[in-house]
């Protein structure tokens, strides 16, 4: 098993948060809401699975509420 495969790369950090800077790949994973821990160089570690979760997440909230807007309601 290989641990480095668990990991996003930092070109993958890149492209995920459009960002390049260490800093601001951090605020953009921060807004994003995607967890993460800091290696001993402060760059962001970001496991393959949260990554998806975050996504996931979000579907589900937004699916598992039943709401429909008054304007499509019938009375």
């Amino acid at each position: 098993m290989n641990i480095y495969q668990d990991f996003l790369a930092l070109e993958e950090l890149q492209f995920l948060t459009g960002r390049k800077q260490k800093k601001t790949i951090i605020e953009q994973l921060n807004r994003m809401g995607i967890p993460f821990v800091k290696n001993g160089n402060g760059f962001p570690i970001v496991r393959r699975d949260y990554a998806s979760q975050a996504k996931t997440k979000k579907q589900e909230s937004a699916n598992e509420h039943n709401w429909i807007p008054n304007v499509l309601r019938t009375v």
